[in-house]
């Protein structure tokens, strides 16, 4: 588990609430974000994902 959490990233909301880096304000805590695409085409906003995500 994170012993502190790093300052909010500006502008990046997230509602995956099961993902250490989210907070109760739904904004995301991660000192970066992995944007994820395993077939690297995207056609659908669906296509994509966070890379970032350990779960909780």
């Amino acid at each position: 588990m994170m012993s502190t959490q790093a300052p909010k990233l500006p502008g990046i909301s997230c509602e995956v609430t099961t993902c250490v880096y989210n907070s109760a304000d739904l904004t995301c805590h991660a000192d970066h974000i992995t944007v994820e695409n395993q077939a690297r085409e995207s056609v659908f906003e669906t296509d994509t994902f966070c890379g970032t995500f350990v779960a909780k």
